[in-house]
């Protein structure tokens, strides 16, 4: 069988064998990615344009996807020859010093088949190429989709990630997060037991007491973090309820697996993962995307455990942690940021890395969902940072504190919101205050963000403008005086201002007014 053949099987491993759930996408044509209308499934979406993107959140089962492709055009073309040839491609693991796309399509498939029957090209990852001939890569996938403008390609990436030079200028294809049907097909579909299926949904919905909308349901409605949660429910009949926890507890479910066969190679708990911790944090240090060489990976090891990096390599890919191949990469992305994180517990002070936050956000935030004492070191390091007399690294702080929603992170927010020199930390100062402002349940500290956010309305940076906007459209209960404000701004000639103000309106319904619809219709 060919190379995109054999591509297509791969070992399952016990505790993870799930149902498929199909995913639900929607498909926009233009730059607007919020946009688009639901389509029936990829291969729909491929038969009305036969170049997409497949944008989704870490987990929504972007390479999955790919997969079921995989494994369903090899079976059509074993079955017929005229079919196009599946090829999968890993961009990640694209070699080192082969830029040319052809090259690395070479390796996979037998070209001379695909000229006279078509081709579907499987490009995953597009956010994991590492950095190094980064930009001549992409300018050979985009050579490829212009002068092959007939092959069928899908190219993937995460959401968050697709922006800049990763723009492809095609069709969109958005993974949506699974909804609450979709959820529970999946339960049952593993569970073999409608009572228990019953059992975990409402602990998604209602474990630790916590509201619905605040509940472990938003982690559930990733497919990867579901598998893991239902893994978890099922080994320990609890579940966690933040993500570094979530991993943490994972990782105890694979150790005790390993514990149990006999095979941990003579590594402790602590040498797996200070072993995984330096490979991972390495990866990132020094922009290697998600794969490298098992050498590289080897000796990045060996700097925790001596010599026998190899053999704690091969450990991990026993527990599933690892793929131990040429190249090495862990299992999931946010795996690799997991143990990544571990290594901040050894370190006095991480605020550099808030310069390059672009590369060491989702660690940092990893590392402060794995406890309290965690969060508070994180939440100390970006508040002091906002002091510091680079841009770049208040930047950072602020766009941190967006993501970890902390209370203790509002008045220096306050400050650096009506405060800072650098439009771009207002900025993110804006967007940080209006995540917390909608986690909040103390109404006093809301209507004080509620009271900055206001003041900050007329910023002289339209971009902050906008985030301010936008920021109050996010928090509860905002005041009669916060809308007056809003329907200033229904005036303003920026356009993404007046469409923001507009959103934010209809986001407090029991505040709309007559001269508002008024405004708005005018």
């Amino acid at each position: 069988m060919w190379t995109w053949a054999r591509r297509a099987s791969w070992q399952r491993r016990d505790d993870f064998d799930f149902p498929i759930i199909e995913p639900s996408l929607r498909l926009a044509l233009d730059d607007d990615t919020e946009a688009g209308r639901q389509v029936e499934s990829v291969v729909a979406a491929l038969r009305e344009r036969p170049q997409i993107l497949l944008l989704g959140e870490p987990g929504a089962g972007k390479t999955t996807t790919l997969y079921r492709l995989l494994v369903d055009q090899a079976e059509m073309r074993v079955r017929d020859a005229r079919a196009a040839v599946p090829v999968y491609l890993q961009l990640g693991a694209w070699p080192e010093g082969l830029t040319n796309l052809w090259g690395y399509i070479k390796r996979h498939a037998p070209v001379e088949e695909w000229q006279g029957n078509g081709l579907l090209l499987l490009l995953d990852g597009l956010n994991e190429m590492a950095a190094a001939d980064r930009e001549a890569r992409l300018d050979s996938i985009h050579a490829f989709l212009r002068e092959y403008d007939r092959a069928q390609v899908i190219a993937t990436c995460r959401k968050a990630d697709y922006r800049d030079a990763l723009e492809l200028d095609l069709p969109r294809l958005i993974v949506q997060p699974m909804n609450d049907d979709q959820i529970q097909r999946f339960l049952a579909g593993y569970l073999h037991d409608d009572s228990s299926a019953r059992t975990l949904w409402d602990e998604l919905q209602h474990g630790y007491g916590l509201p619905r909308e605040r509940a472990l349901l938003h982690l559930a409605r990733n497919p990867y973090l579901l598998s893991i949660l239902v893994v978890i429910y099922c080994k320990q009949q609890a579940l966690p309820y933040q993500l570094g926890v979530l991993f943490r507890s994972f990782v105890d479910v694979l150790w005790d697996r390993e514990t149990r066969r006999n095979n941990t190679r003579g590594f402790t708990r602590q040498e797996l993962e200070h072993g995984l911790g330096m490979l991972a944090y390495a990866m990132i240090d020094e922009k290697r995307g998600t794969s490298v060489g098992v050498e590289w990976a080897a000796d990045k090891v060996n700097l925790a455990v001596g010599s026998r990096g190899r053999v704690l390599l091969s450990l991990a890919h026993d527990a599933s942690l690892v793929e131990m191949s040429e190249p090495v990469r862990f299992m999931h992305q946010l795996v690799q940021e997991y143990f990544a994180a571990l290594v901040f517990r050894n370190e006095d002070d991480f605020a550099h890395l808030l310069e390059d936050w672009s590369e060491w956000k989702d660690a940092l935030c990893m590392f402060a969902s794995i406890g309290e004492q965690e969060c508070q070191q994180v939440v100390d390091t970006c508040i002091a940072a906002l002091e510091s007399r680079r841009w770049e690294i208040r930047h950072g702080a602020a766009y941190t504190l967006d993501e970890i929603w902390d209370v203790r992170a509002v008045e220096p927010l306050i400050a650096t919101l009506l405060g800072d020199p650098n439009y771009e930390v207002r900025r993110g100062a804006a967007w940080a205050l209006g995540e917390i402002g909608a986690q909040l349940e103390d109404t006093q500290l809301r209507a004080r963000i509620v009271q900055s956010l206001v003041a900050a309305i007329e910023d002289p940076e339209e971009f902050v403008q906008e985030a301010v906007v936008a920021a109050i459209g996010e928090i509860p209960d905002i005041g009669v005086g916060a809308v007056d404000q809003l329907v200033s701004m229904l005036g303003s000639p920026n356009e993404d201002i007046r469409r923001r103000s507009a959103n934010a309106l209809g986001s407090h319904p029991k505040h709309k007014r007559r001269d508002t619809l008024d405004c708005c219709s005018g």
